[in-house]
């Protein structure tokens, strides 16, 4: 037997396949070649049905993206993916980094600032997601337990006894005390991301490309960027993001920004107790009263002002470290942004320490005297209504002159709504109404400016992107949705906890008493989560409309879309398996309705039904983030929250909000622990996959990249394959299901930069240029995917990594929310358009380039990819109709694993006669480049 000279390299997607599944063979016939938990190399211990040319392996990078505290015991595994469940706003955060247009790449003469338009608002809004969360668990531990439940020595009922003790304390130090919490818990958060990042470093060969240059925060490869003004896609010399030296290993965000956000969250927790302090000691209270704040001759003690001040300055140190963290390491070093973040860090900590010893000493310091924690109660609002108006500003990034014009605006509405709340007890209401109004208009003015100030031209191509281009600002509103949802979980939940009687009913007769609660009379929920409580519950109830409205369009009636043709692998008895009750043509009327349908036609037609109601998870998300937007205008905006807490219906309204927050907050606490009771994995698994998949750029705290590890150890593969003995004539066919065309493509990239840099070209502009004849590696190297969302979601939502222009193929439209079918504009768009072109070539190659495409002598390139209309995750890469179709084939929509006949759905592609017949064209393509060539063989 000929030793096989392919190398078929499988790699699942987000249904984390075993290997043998993706080996297609038993559990006991596979044998772990390379690799350790995490990551790993298997090929099966007996022949699969692959060619015998064939080599056959397959990696799992599953546990990278799930794993979480498998080594600790339950309790200690379910605190830490409570902790993991914290972490997801910081993933969607990083998200919006990456979601940008005009991200630069590389380039040859390094900017001022680094990382394009956004990236500085991106940082501010990681940074104030910190921040939110120290202020959230701030209102429980300093707010709730220390001031409210503890004042008076009457703890609440449901506090342990030996809480009495803090009980016996002045307000003061129990206050200081009790706000270690929060410190302690940012940083178990960040030790939780910490701990897994070990694993997710490869154990490669690789030459580290960082050692030319000191990386840093943001210390990226740089280019002029692909979109040069407003949305138009311009030629660039310079590579994709996916293609620049060290994009997997050259760090984003590094320990400079983790140490400001760190230091920031200290000087928060001490500028808010001080603050506390400073008005308590003043006499002013609650009240807005500057002159009584700085009244020192009635007898103050003035150590809470300069600590005010201090951790004033403090915090806006931290902040500005964290925004330039983006400077290139030409004009500030990463050794010396790390040594001020450092710095700043040491600096709080010791002034937050020194407070602590202050607060125990006997001081004529006091907390004003209605029991709450005055700075608490303005701060989550001021942090949302900011983090708010970097959403709005978001959709002007990478429109040229427009984006000043909404900071403009928007500065305007935040200064507008600081002045309103300052003045309102000497101008009266009339004048704050009318300066919240103004607020309001200002910000619609920005929206109208991020929407209607672009150029027309660009309409068409605006549409071919996810939410309009518009991705880093609903990425972002998501994420603000997200923290707000599960601080609110926690600080709603934690008041009814402790507001909770410990008495036993009372029983009359046959009828029950309830006693009323211990503390209800003297606990109070802090406003901002008790007004998004009533706000969530308002916002839950338009989905779930929605939801339903799309879901009664889809289910209403069955339907005949398009499907695609099958292939089969040749031989003598052609496979019998067809796409049933299916149409060609989208024809008039399109999708036409399915009258008549046997048992397994209703049963394929309810798949693609169903399958179709995932498919509109973009417009939902659309609209969840414009109900945020919406939602947050009684938050941030205090005139209008107060108008509605002076509503009828609010007291109802409140009630039936703060039980349903309860509840769900216990039903996410029994969720995660008996998650982490059953299974080592994070909870919420699937979203891991795709959140994690980019390096850490957003947010430091954000989960580690999987990616990082999993690109250089396929590097580091596939070169052992074609370089190795007899290499020449060694070909590769990356097999990739789902999220694994991600990795696949990446891969591809990290090969075609590391070829260019091998080369040793001096002239950057020549070494990024090589085409397919220069590049030898990728020359011998195939694409086959299947059920991948490399168009439909990742080319649209992240168009600087993954788009249209980088894939080299045919954008695509958005779905719809109540259409039929979802994709029916671009379905009868391509039929009306036969010759549907991609978009123009950009140097380097895109990926159909790499792969050997060639439109002018219509050479299709090395890549096929299988789907079918049952897959909810499985879209085409090109188009959507067969005929003229250079990669993507259809898949049978029957299961070839089962004995009954069963409807295929995101899994099950590789036993198809589909998948044999694309391994077989990339085979026979590859030997017709070997005939090309002087020494060729046959295949």
């Amino acid at each position: 037997m000929a030793e096989p000279h392919v190398l078929e390299l499988r790699i699942h997607g987000i249904a984390n396949s075993p290997p043998a599944q993706m080996l297609c063979v038993k559990e006991d016939h596979v044998e772990r070649v390379t690799g350790d938990e995490y990551g790993s190399f298997w090929v099966a211990s007996e022949q699969s049905d692959a060619p015998e040319q064939v080599r056959v392996e397959a990696y799992s990078w599953g546990n990278l993206a799930r794993s979480g505290g498998s080594a600790l015991a339950v309790i200690g595994r379910a605190f830490v993916h409570l902790g993991w469940l914290f972490v997801l706003p910081f993933g969607l955060c990083n998200l919006a980094y990456w979601a940008r247009r005009n991200i630069p790449g590389e380039e040859r003469a390094s900017r001022w600032w680094d990382g394009g338009p956004g990236a500085i608002g991106v940082r501010m809004f990681a940074l104030l997601q910190t921040l939110f969360y120290v202020a959230a668990f701030m209102s429980v531990s300093v707010d709730l337990i220390a001031m409210q439940c503890l004042d008076d020595q009457t703890p609440c009922a449901a506090l342990p006894s030996w809480f009495d003790t803090f009980a016996r304390l002045e307000a003061l130090p129990r206050a200081a005390l009790f706000s270690t919490v929060p410190i302690l818990l940012i940083v178990l958060i960040y030790l939780i991301g910490l701990r897994a990042r070990g694993s997710f470093d490869p154990n490669t060969d690789l030459p580290d490309t960082t050692s030319s240059t000191s990386a840093g925060d943001d210390e990226k490869p740089r280019n002029t960027g692909r979109w040069l003004r407003g949305d138009r896609p311009e030629q660039s010399e310079f590579p994709p993001l996916l293609a620049s030296k060290g994009f997997w290993r050259r760090s984003k965000v590094a320990q400079a920004t983790e140490r400001s956000h760190l230091a920031a969250s200290i000087s928060l927790v001490l500028l808010l107790l001080a603050w506390d302090a400073w008005i308590g000691d003043s006499g002013s209270g609650s009240e807005w009263d500057p002159a009584a704040w700085f009244a020192f001759d009635r007898g103050g003690e003035p150590v809470a002002f300069i600590a005010v001040v201090a951790a004033t300055a403090l915090l806006a140190g931290s902040v500005g470290i964290t925004a330039v963290s983006g400077l290139t390491h030409t004009h500030w070093s990463f050794r010396s942004k790390r040594a001020w973040a450092t710095v700043a860090l040491i600096a709080s900590t010791l002034a937050y320490l020194a407070w602590l010893v202050w607060a125990f000493l006997p001081s004529s310091a006091s907390i004003p005297d209605d029991g709450r924690a005055q700075g608490l109660i303005i701060t989550p609002g001021v942090i949302a209504t900011i983090c708010a108006l970097i959403a709005v500003a978001s959709l002007t990034w990478g429109c040229g002159w427009q984006r000043w014009i909404a900071w403009i605006l928007l500065t305007g509405a935040f200064t507008v709504v600081i002045v309103a709340e300052v003045w309102q007890a000497e101008h009266g209401p009339v004048w704050r109404a009318g300066w919240s109004w103004a607020a309001v208009a200002l910000t619609g003015t920005a929206v109208a400016a991020g929407y209607l100030l672009r150029s027309r031209s660009t309409k068409l191509e605006r549409k071919r992107l996810g939410w309009h281009g518009n991705g880093a600002a609903v990425a972002l509103l998501v994420a603000l949705f997200t923290s707000l949802v599960i601080t609110s979980l926690m600080v709603v939940g934690a008041h009814a906890w402790l507001a909770a009687s410990a008495e036993s009913p009372k029983i009359t007769g046959h009828q029950r008493e309830l006693p009323k609660p211990r503390n209800g009379d003297l606990l109070d929920a802090p406003d901002f989560y008790e007004r998004f409580a009533v706000v969530l519950l308002a916002v839950l109830i338009i989905l779930i409309l929605l939801a339903a409205t799309a879901a009664g369009t889809a289910l209403r009636r069955f339907a005949r879309y398009t499907v695609p043709t099958l292939a089969a692998e040749p031989g003598p008895q052609p496979s019998p398996d067809r796409n049933r009750a299916g149409t060609d043509g989208p024809g008039p009327g399109y999708p036409t309705t399915l009258d008549e349908h046997d048992e397994k036609d209703r049963k394929v037609v309810s798949a693609r039904r169903v399958a179709s109601l995932a498919h509109r998870g973009e417009p939902m998300l659309r609209w969840l983030a414009i109900l945020t937007a919406v939602a947050l205008v009684p938050l941030t905006v205090p005139l209008f929250g107060e108008q509605l807490q002076m509503s009828s219906a609010w007291a109802s309204a409140s009630g039936l909000a703060n039980w349903a927050l309860g509840l769900l907050a216990l039903a996410a606490v029994a969720w995660v622990v008996s998650n982490a009771a059953t299974s080592t994995e994070r909870p919420l698994g699937l979203v891991w996959d795709i959140i994690c998949f980019f390096p850490r750029a957003g947010h430091p705290f954000t989960p580690p990249c999987y990616a990082e590890r999993t690109v250089p150890e396929l590097q580091e593969r596939i070169g052992d394959w074609l370089h190795a003995e007899g290499g020449d004539h060694r070909r590769i066919i990356l097999s990739a299901h789902s999220m694994g065309g991600t990795l696949a493509v990446a891969t591809l990239f990290a090969m075609h930069a590391a070829e260019h840099e091998d080369a040793g070209h001096q002239d950057a502009c020549r070494a990024v240029a090589l085409r397919d004849e220069d590049h030898p590696d990728t020359r011998r190297m195939a694409l086959l995917t299947y059920g991948v969302q490399l168009r439909a979601y990742f080319s649209r939502f992240f168009p600087e990594v993954f788009g249209a222009q980088v894939l080299g193929v045919p954008g695509t439209l958005g779905p719809s929310l109540l259409g039929l079918d979802p994709w029916k504009k671009q379905v009868v768009q391509e039929w009306a358009d036969r010759h549907q072109e991609a978009p123009e070539p950009e140097e380097p190659p895109s990926l159909t380039e790499l792969l050997g495409a060639d439109p002018r002598v219509s050479r299709a390139p090395r890549w096929r990819s299988l789907w079918r209309r049952t897959d909810y995750l499985g879209f085409p890469v090109s188009g959507y109709r067969t005929e003229d179709n250079p990669i993507d084939r259809g898949a049978t929509e029957r299961s070839p694993r089962t004995y009954l006949w069963t409807v295929a759905r995101h899994n099950g592609y590789l036993e198809t006669a589909q998948y044999a017949a694309a391994r077989r064209e990339l085979l026979d393509r590859f030997a017709a480049d070997a005939a090309a060539e002087p020494h060729h063989y046959v295949i």
